[in-house]
């Protein structure tokens, strides 16, 4: 894992993210975990559908997806964004979840998630889901 600090992480790392949540404080913890490695523009979304609907208008890099939401899940939403949208190139998924449980973190990878980062969220999860993120989009580049 990179040491990295703030800003510097941020530009090594440069992510569009969106965070679907619908718990207010989940919001606010994991944007200020964000804001802390430096990023700025965070999006939100407070359930699936709106965070489908964000993702379909393009340019999202990492979403932070919980799993259980009013409206529409996290795995409901997961499988409506894979449908693709006619995205130049889809976004990297992460599961947030409160409990880590293999079964539970399977079955986001088997939805489509790429990721799976348990509540509370660690600064070290986080930084490990972008490096992922970023290195995933690098990738699909070459």
């Amino acid at each position: 894992m990179t040491s990295l600090k703030g800003d510097a992480f941020a530009k090594r790392y440069p992510a569009r993210i969106l965070i679907v949540e619908d718990v207010s404080m989940n919001q606010k913890i994991a944007g200020m975990v964000l804001e802390k490695l430096g990023y700025e523009n965070i999006e939100f979304a407070n359930n699936g559908a709106k965070g489908v609907e964000r993702v379909s208008n393009g340019d999202i890099d990492l979403v932070f997806m919980d799993l259980q939401m009013p409206v529409m899940g996290g795995l409901d939403a997961t499988e409506a964004i894979r449908q693709d949208f006619g995205l130049a190139r889809q976004p990297f998924i992460v599961a947030m979840r409160g409990h880590a449980l293999a079964g539970v973190r399977d079955s986001c990878l088997s939805g489509g998630m790429n990721g799976f980062v348990a509540k509370p969220i660690s600064v070290d999860d986080v930084k490990q889901a972008i490096v992922d993120a970023v290195e995933d989009a690098a990738g699909a580049l070459t």
